[in-house]
């Protein structure tokens, strides 16, 4: 009765200290800060980049010129777009970038930080750890971690997202808008700061690259 009373105690243990060691993940300190060692499926990383593809998708909408121009700079914006039909030398920038509180910035549209090749070897080194590509994808690793514990996206680790547009005619500007926006408590965005320039004067179209 003692020796299976004993095996049940060792058991309990080593059980109960399998579970703590479960809820404290692994952490590796780069230059004073702590990153959490996560590994995510390849899944559930898909999962967050079509997250902030929706995300962006928001931004955009939120920042259309239909929804933020008052009528007589719609009406103004309406006329840039037709003068264009009429001309082939203008080019459309348009991005959204999102800035973490951590201080990684990336663009939307494109890829996040990807995992470097080789980073478990890099990790053991503190040359390898002061890498950018690795500190930039431990940023990053943290942002889907805490996703990945709160089920949604982690509003509170988010700075701010950034759009930028801007309609380049020949070699002159004739739209240039940008928009800031950031969370509030309850998880709602608005718009924080805002510029808006449209040119008064489109210049006669020529020819060029799209």
């Amino acid at each position: 009765m003692k020796k299976i009373l004993s095996l049940l105690l060792v058991f309990t243990v080593c059980t109960l200290t399998g579970f703590t060691q479960e809820e404290q993940p692994k952490t590796i300190d780069i230059n004073g800060t702590e990153y959490v060692k996560f590994d995510p499926s390849d899944s559930f990383m898909v999962k967050v980049k079509n997250g902030l593809r929706a995300r962006k998708a928001l931004i955009k909408l939120r920042t259309h010129p239909r929804m933020i121009l008052e009528k007589e700079q719609y009406n103004h914006y309406k006329s840039l777009l037709e003068s264009l039909e009429q001309r082939d030398d203008f080019m459309v920038k348009d991005c959204v970038t999102i800035k973490l509180k951590s201080g990684l910035t990336w663009n939307l549209m494109d890829e996040p930080p990807t995992k470097p090749s080789m980073l478990g070897f890099k990790l053991l080194t503190e040359n390898g750890r002061n890498k950018t590509e690795v500190i930039e994808y431990m940023k990053y690793l943290q942002f889907c971690y805490k996703w990945k514990e709160n089920g949604e996206m982690p509003t509170d680790m988010v700075d701010k997202f950034n759009r930028y547009y801007k309609v380049i005619c020949g070699n002159e500007t004739c739209l240039d808008m940008f928009f800031e926006v950031k969370f509030k408590d309850d998880n709602t965005t608005e718009i924080t700061d805002k510029s808006i320039k449209i040119s008064d004067d489109f210049p006669e179209g020529g020819t060029g690259e799209l």
